[in-house]
């Protein structure tokens, strides 16, 4: 990758925020190649020229083995028990054309570093580069990184991932990354060890500046203002300005504020988290103040009057739109916006997070869940391969366990709901895209997830995890938090993922032609069926574990139960009228509900008046989905919007025939609550664009469908089965 000239370079440590820079000359250039990396975070100049648009490089992975444990947010396990387990490892590298940063005679190189998750394993920051290059007269040559390299302190001193930087722009050098820079103070850098790892070029989206916003002045006094971007986003206030040489200034961010327009500082569980703040010490000049090496989750940002906010810049992943939707109901169309912000806001450094400001984890549990919306949303095809190989190197070889999060890092979760991304990621990237390559390489890991989950088995039931760990099965439940875990037994919710897991492999394996491999899997999803009937089924009533938190849509999607167990399902959800399942149980039962000739009851839940409602977030100026239904702890965790996905196929009826992907044909089956006058929406899909229409005049629907060319349609209308060709826009009368 970087050839054996080039080595591994750092300023040493207690410089975690070095300068670097090197100066070489060149003849005319015919073009100049540069393969680059740098652990955490890179910024490379030449020439005084920033290098493209994209942020916090390279991607986040598994850089190399974990040997140390910061002191993370919400960390409940440690780094001794990760030593004890084989994962995969690597490291992205970024290849650029900087022809045009280049000219003939003397040049300079500059990389600035930042710790961001390489925190977790090294306390050097460190870089490695080939800058490779062919003359107009037909010489070659290379520069590399090597001892020729100085390096200085930057005026970021101090900082990290989750809360910001403390900036002193006394030690900022002007120039310092132009030729003819006087760097005759600075110091040689170190050679480091290359780290024991692969190298792969990176090839999906890094993070840029995605949009600008211009704040709104909330309120003005006591010589700091305070300002309202709109919604809640990610990124960082662009501000200038000038401090007095020595003077400090602090500037700080929040997802709310009170009555009187001040900073709602503290998470409303009331946990002592530091909030997102940069600090400043002015030299006296006139500076851009903004965050450089991570971004802050917020609406709000308060900063000293004598700075004057330009704008906001609101990051992420460089993925957009390709679906739309819309409908007669408010509710639901803010649910979409809000689900569609949600995840924007938590597509960062490669992984899709939890949160973006106090954990920023990539949850196997968040993410598998929310994975297909996301996939529909956005043309996140590149994203989601990464993170898919985040997920392959994240289990354990010798044992089949899968981390809580994608790549590791200190976290909670569960054998099912989390692990089972390594099967349900893959199967909806093909869903999606048509791409069959990442199921089949994971396909033996999958086979090997479920050997895990048979030595974590008492009474065929899933009933641990890695020793010492945590060992969720649902997360999330409204109002109830931790407590309500207990009513919902864990074994029960995880033995029905390694049930509805092998059911998976069983469909990845008929469309890969893998048969054979897992003909073992019919008896075993049979065993696992009968473990959880003997266990928690009530013959007298008909239920499971006692429908606590809607325990019988679990069973019911797996084909458990009977008459009664759905009956009692249906007059549970209508007497709660509202949702009191978890992460997993919501977008379950939505579906459930909606394929199963229940849409009103779907419908009711999605617009609800309770107070623990999507309606309710709507109603409190809600731009993003909260983490718990109550308004506690985070508001931007998309989890609970991967129900979205059923406004598409269900509402919509842009379904997919069992077993296909990339969408190469359609299933129709549109659902027509009675409470919603109309809907439309849009998936521009590998095949081309996708669009469906319905609305209601009297007690008919007119329903129409437009299919790329080639792509065919089923549905049925009274009775009669229909195919609908590509090429055109069909319209139907129900």
């Amino acid at each position: 990758m970087f050839g054996e000239a080039a080595g591994w370079v750092t300023p040493g440590t207690g410089c975690p925020y070095p300068y670097m820079r090197r100066v070489f000359r060149l003849p005319p250039l015919k073009s100049a190649t540069i393969t680059v990396t740098g652990l955490g975070n890179f910024i490379l100049s030449l020439n005084g020229q920033r290098v493209g648009e994209d942020l916090f490089l390279p991607l986040y992975t598994d850089y190399e083995p974990c040997t140390r444990m910061t002191d993370l947010p919400f960390s409940p396990v440690h780094v001794d028990k990760i030593e004890k387990e084989e994962l995969g490892h690597r490291i992205l590298c970024v290849q650029e054309d900087v022809t045009a940063y280049l000219h003939a005679g003397e040049n300079c190189l500059g990389i600035r570093l930042a710790p961001m998750w390489y925190v977790n394993y090294s306390n050097l920051v460190k870089c490695c580069f080939r800058l490779s290059y062919i003359g107009l007269d037909g010489s070659s040559g290379e520069i590399v990184s090597d001892r020729d390299m100085k390096t200085a302190p930057s005026h970021i001193v101090s900082g990290d991932l989750w809360h910001g930087e403390n900036v002193d722009f006394r030690l900022f050098a002007e120039g310092w990354d132009c030729p003819g820079f006087d760097d005759s103070e600075w110091t040689p850098v170190l050679p480091a060890e290359a780290p024991e790892t692969s190298f792969f070029l990176q090839t999906s989206p890094s993070d840029r500046v995605m949009r600008r916003i211009i704040p709104r002045l909330v309120k003005h006094g006591n010589g700091y203002d305070v300002y309202d971007a709109g919604e809640n986003i990610t990124g960082t206030p662009v501000l200038v300005g000038v401090l007095p040489e020595g003077a400090s200034a602090t500037v700080t961010m929040t997802e709310e504020i009170d009555e009187a327009g001040d900073l709602q500082r503290v998470l409303r569980h009331g946990a002592n988290i530091r909030p997102q703040c940069n600090t400043y010490i002015g030299d006296g000049k006139s500076h851009f103040f903004r965050t450089e090496f991570t971004w802050q989750g917020f609406r709000y940002f308060e900063c000293p009057s004598c700075l004057r906010p330009l704008e906001v810049e609101v990051i992420h992943a460089n993925v957009h739109p390709r679906a739309g939707f819309s409908c007669g109901e408010p509710v639901l169309n803010w649910l979409f916006d809000a689900f569609s912000r949600s995840m924007l806001t938590n597509l960062h450094g490669g992984i899709p997070s939890d949160c973006p400001h106090y954990e920023r984890r990539g949850y196997t549990g968040d993410g598998q869940v929310t994975a297909e919306a996301a996939m529909i949303l956005f043309d996140a095809e590149a994203f989601y391969r990464k993170w898919i190989d985040d997920i392959s190197d994240c289990q354990d070889r010798k044992t089949g366990h899968v981390q809580y999060t994608a790549p590791y890092n200190d976290a909670g979760g569960g054998p099912g709901g989390w692990g089972c991304a390594i099967v349900e990621v893959p199967y909806v990237f093909y869903r999606q895209y048509g791409d069959r390559e990442p199921m089949d390489r994971l396909f033996p890991q999958m086979l090997r997830y479920f050997d895990f989950l048979e030595a974590h088995s008492e009474a065929e039931l899933v009933t641990s995890d890695v020793e010492g760990n945590w060992c969720l099965g649902e997360w999330a439940i409204p109002e109830q938090y931790r407590a309500a875990l207990i009513q919902l037994p864990a074994p029960f919710v995880n033995t029905y993922f390694y049930i509805r897991s092998m059911e998976r492999v069983r469909e990845i394996a008929g469309i890969l032609g893998r048969d054979d491999e897992v003909a073992f899997l019919e008896k075993r999803i049979q065993t696992k069926k009968e473990a959880i009937v003997a266990a928690y089924f009530d013959a007298s009533t008909g239920d499971f574990a006692g429908d606590k938190h809607c325990a019988n849509v679990f069973a019911l999607s797996i084909g458990l139960g009977d008459t009664r167990t759905k009956e009692n399902l249906l007059r549970h959800v209508r007497e709660a009228g509202r949702y009191d399942c978890g992460i997993f149980g919501i977008e379950l039962l939505t579906g459930y509900l909606l394929s199963g000739g229940e849409e009103d009851l779907a419908f009711s839940l999605l617009t609800s008046h309770h107070r623990l409602s999507f309606r309710n977030m709507m109603e409190n100026g809600a731009t993003t989905l909260w983490e718990h239904f109550d308004g506690t702890r985070s508001h931007n965790h998309p989890m609970f919007g991967a129900l979205v996905r059923h406004f598409f196929h269900r509402i919509l009826g842009l379904d997919q025939p069992a077993g296909e992907g990339g969408y190469r044909s359609l299933l129709l089956h549109p659902v027509f609550p009675s409470a919603l006058s109309h809907a439309e929406g849009y998936i521009d899909t590998p095949r081309g664009k996708i669009a469906a229409h319905w609305e209601r005049s009297g007690k008919e629907i007119y329903y129409s469908v437009t299919l790329p060319t080639g792509v065919s349609a089923a549905i049925s209308i009274a009775g009669e089965e229909k195919t609908l060709a590509g090429g055109r826009t069909h319209s139907l009368l129900f």
